[in-house]
């Protein structure tokens, strides 16, 4: 069926986008935060699920380092190398992930125009994420 070829070829936040474009708003920035963070963690996402292992050269980084690395400084469990998956595999960047996604969605619902009323406040998972 055509619709299930459409809904296959587009990627999640590209849903996202055109739900936005049904109802006459704008597409969410992906080069600003949320957005860039959001795509960094579904590339990453991708990155760890259809993990293909390579030789990784000590002077070669990671396509997502640039972007996470500033965020997620260093893993205080290891300091080895390749920086990924070894520096990316922590609580930190779990809770990056979580706030990340929150407010993409929190602004997603706000130009939707839906209204979660006190269920968009729940914030019982971030008491669950370390900090460290």
């Amino acid at each position: 069926c055509i619709r299930d070829r459409v809904e296959r070829a587009l990627s999640v936040v590209e849903k996202f986008q055109v739900a936005l474009t049904c109802v006459n708003q704008d597409r969410i920035d992906m080069g600003s935060e949320p957005g860039q963070t959001v795509a960094a963690m579904i590339r990453l996402r991708n990155d760890l699920m259809h993990f293909k292992p390579k030789t990784n050269w000590s002077d070669e980084q990671h396509h997502l380092q640039q972007v996470l690395q500033p965020r997620l400084g260093v893993n205080p469990l290891t300091n080895s190398a390749p920086w990924f998956p070894h520096q990316v595999l922590t609580p930190k960047c779990a809770r990056l992930a979580y706030e990340a996604v929150r407010a993409f969605g929190a602004e997603w619902r706000t130009r939707m125009g839906i209204d979660w009323g006190p269920a968009s406040e729940h914030t019982g998972l971030t008491d669950q994420i370390p900090t460290d």
